[in-house]
């Protein structure tokens, strides 16, 4: 079980294998349908949102900092806009 609902750190970071292919994260290497051919492209932004880690994702490396953004950032959990 995680504790986020959506990938939001691996945009952060990207995964570049020894075959000069990239990949949206570290556990997904290696799997074709997770190959980013663009960086920040359309393409990449549309596999970011398709990416339901409750079912997908059995483990995450960046699971602490998807957590995070989602409760600091989204969330704003530290009333970072108080009034």
């Amino acid at each position: 079980k995680h504790d986020f609902t959506k990938c939001w750190a691996s945009p952060l970071v990207t995964q570049i294998c020894t075959d000069k292919k990239s990949y949206v994260c570290v556990d997904h290497r290696m799997e074709p349908r997770f190959e980013v051919k663009g960086w920040g492209s359309d393409e990449h932004r549309q596999l970011l949102e398709g990416i339901d880690p409750a079912t997908e994702c059995s483990r995450c490396t960046w699971s602490s900092y998807n957590k995070q953004i989602e409760e600091v950032v989204l969330k704003d959990s530290m009333h970072v806009n108080f009034p």
